[in-house]
């Protein structure tokens, strides 16, 4: 186990935009970004921030950072090394922390749009391939052997050229740009004083949407705007793994950040297709409790919960007749007592980040009684529980909506139809003879209106339970 150090490097002044270490958005400074990028990442405890502006000082002791040296005017020139920087404030930390640290990340306040999962991803690559040093880029906008040129001698050229004709940015050998995110040293590259751009180092790869460096006030603009955007909220789906889960943290996918958390995945945490996966469950609300306080120290403030657990006991299919206390206790805790909890949960949340936005999972089955003869000739059955738990979910959602009003949180549900679900014949018939023009829905027809809830399209929708049933409540 590593050692690790981090540092910020945030001298006062610049000559392309003044202060720009100072500039906020949604207000919160770029230096503190940069604080909070280190704690969210897990990796250590330890933070160096090399300054010689008291006004940075400030604001890092605000945010319980104490800055315990002052970076020496040598050493804040224009043109000084960042890596010497760097090696100053690695001498300082051995001192002061008594430690030997032997690895050192440095995140520079300049690249916001960085994820916790970005420094992570570029030390475990350093660990991995047993690097020397690692830094973050992405794939190049431009190809200097397509589209890139000089002119040289008087004439127009390409950059760099290869002995074949390129008809294709595609066709072009892949280059990077380099995005000041993250670099990782080791010890080694800092002390033995190792060049860059030699052996042994390794480029992390970011996504382009994510790499953007601010120099100017026109990039600050840019970084600002997509801070600010849909893609920089994180949406926790509880229950993601299941036939609606499923298409709700696919269809979030493409404008949110998504955090699955669901009992059925394998792995305790697992990064696939731009999607969180954790294995959690709501049923033990101490440890989901504890998972979901991590992901937020980790990912970063949850902005909306959807909760689209669902859960079946032995006792599912039992005659109303022969339900015992216990069976029946036990399904109304599971339906009902973990909507609440984990509601409970996510408000706490809300109320401490300002604002947030929770939609649970009700049925038609809770708008009014079921149907008993869509079930005829099937073994299928719709049991009591069912309907009083999710008629208490249209209650809560209600009340918690009105108790917690002028809060900045929404509170909603939706009431799901019958999903295709490879049911009997014989019930598709008679359930398809109670609606209007669809019939049995898809998952997306209810994933396209969690998207709607969980948007500022529907800002002004609260306490509200969307029925979505092509009729079958008419």
């Amino acid at each position: 186990m590593h050692n690790i150090l981090f540092t910020i490097a945030a001298r006062k002044g610049s000559k392309g935009l003044p202060d720009k270490n100072l500039l906020e958005i949604s207000n919160m400074s770029l230096i503190e970004r940069s604080i909070n990028l280190a704690r969210l990442s897990g990796l250590s405890k330890y933070l160096v921030i090399s300054t010689d502006s008291d006004e940075i000082k400030k604001i890092a002791k605000k945010n319980g950072v104490e800055v315990w040296f002052k970076r020496p005017k040598r050493l804040s020139e224009d043109n000084v090394s960042k890596v010497d920087v760097i090696k100053h404030a690695l001498e300082k930390a051995d001192i002061f922390y008594k430690k030997k640290f032997d690895v050192v990340i440095d995140l520079d306040v300049t690249a916001p749009l960085t994820k916790a999962e970005d420094v992570i991803g570029a030390y475990k690559l350093l660990v991995r391939e047993k690097y020397d040093f690692v830094t973050t880029g992405c794939e190049s906008r431009k190809n200097p052997y397509f589209n890139m040129v000089e002119f040289k001698d008087g004439k127009l050229n390409l950059v760099t050229s290869i002995n074949k004709k390129i008809v294709s940015r595609q066709k072009a050998p892949k280059v990077y740009d380099l995005n000041a995110g993250v670099y990782v040293y080791t010890r080694k590259f800092l002390v033995d004083n190792l060049e860059m751009f030699s052996e042994n180092q390794g480029l992390y790869i970011m996504p382009q949407n994510r790499s953007w460096d601010i120099d100017t006030k026109e990039d600050f603009e840019i970084v600002k705007s997509k801070i600010q955007s849909e893609s920089h909220k994180n949406v926790l789906v509880i229950g993601g793994n299941g036939l609606i889960g499923s298409s709700v943290i696919n269809n979030l996918n493409k404008k949110y950040n998504v955090i699955n958390i669901d009992i059925s995945n394998k792995k305790e945490y697992e990064y696939t297709n731009g999607i969180h996966h954790y294995k959690g469950d709501v049923l033990d609300i101490k440890s989901y409790k504890k998972l979901f306080n991590n992901i937020c120290k980790n990912i970063g403030n949850v902005y909306a919960v959807v909760n689209c657990t669902h859960f079946k006991n032995k006792s599912w299919n039992k005659d109303i007749n022969n339900i015992s206390e216990e069976e029946f206790n036990k399904n109304i805790q599971n339906l009902l007592s973990s909507a609440f909890l984990v509601s409970q949960i996510a408000i706490d949340h809300f109320m401490k980040s300002g604002k947030g936005n929770l939609i649970n999972l009700s049925s038609i089955q809770g708008i009014q009684p079921p149907k008993f003869w869509h079930y005829e000739n099937t073994d299928m059955n719709s049991p009591i529980e069912y309907s009083l738990a999710k008629s208490s979910i249209i209650s809560m959602t209600k009340y918690l909506a009105k108790y917690y009003k002028n809060k900045n949180i929404r509170i909603n549900c939706i009431s799901p139809g019958g999903i295709n679900d490879n049911q009997p014949n014989e019930f598709i018939k008679n359930y398809e003879a109670s609606t209007l023009n669809i019939g049995m829905l898809d998952p997306e027809d209810i994933s396209n209106t969690v998207e709607w809830l969980v948007s500022e399209k529907s800002r002004a929708i609260n306490g509200q339970n969307i029925i979505v049933d092509d009729g079958w409540s008419l």
